[in-house]
């Protein structure tokens, strides 16, 4: 399935690219890989032309619910992206977690509280979490947002949660969290 969305950014191709597999290959087993991308999606990211970055790490439940990949203006703030989301259906909840590689549109607040994790290629990854209730008062559930990190074109972060105020899901723990920024890698 493909959809293509229009966001806000200006000539923004956002594109959606579902694991369903056609009929014909329904039977295959599921590709070895931690993160679950299938060969076509592995191609897909590769097109960018710049290193992409994945998790080597993903916890029990969460599966791959879609890879999203976007190519917006030439120019500062402009340029190829992606998005990676996890959900896990876990205990009735519906957690979500995305890795997102940009090369720009960065910024924003810092978080109610912040920690770190030490990376063997990126070095140390700040993580920040929004309390509910805390700096966006009307935030319904926590959040954790990383640093943006990389040595460019491409920088990444893992944030978790849909992204609205409204969110109830919960997010992974903060121990998950660490375990998934330190366990990113680029696709070889």
């Amino acid at each position: 399935m493909l959809r293509l969305k229009r966001s806000l950014a200006p000539a923004l191709l956002l594109c959606f690219f579902s694991l369903n597999a056609p009929p014909s290959q329904a039977a295959k087993p599921a590709p070895p890989s931690v993160h679950q991308l299938i060969a076509p999606q592995v191609r897909l990211l590769k097109a960018l032309g710049s290193p992409v970055l994945v998790p080597g790490y993903v916890p029990k439940g969460y599966e791959l619910d879609g890879l999203y990949l976007q190519y917006t203006h030439p120019g500062p703030g402009g340029g190829p992206g992606y998005e990676l989301r996890y959900r896990c259906f876990c205990e009735g909840q519906n957690s979500m977690f995305t890795l997102r590689g940009s090369t720009g549109g960065f910024g924003g607040p810092g978080g109610d509280e912040h920690f770190s994790v030490s990376h063997p290629q990126l070095g140390k990854i700040t993580i920040e979490y929004f309390k509910p209730g805390g700096l966006f008062a009307d935030l319904k559930q926590g959040y954790y947002l990383s640093d943006w990190v990389g040595k460019g074109p491409l920088y990444f972060s893992l944030v978790t949660g849909n992204g609205e105020l409204a969110d109830e899901s919960p997010p992974p723990s903060r121990v998950e969290v660490s375990k998934i920024v330190q366990g990113l890698r680029y696709l070889p």
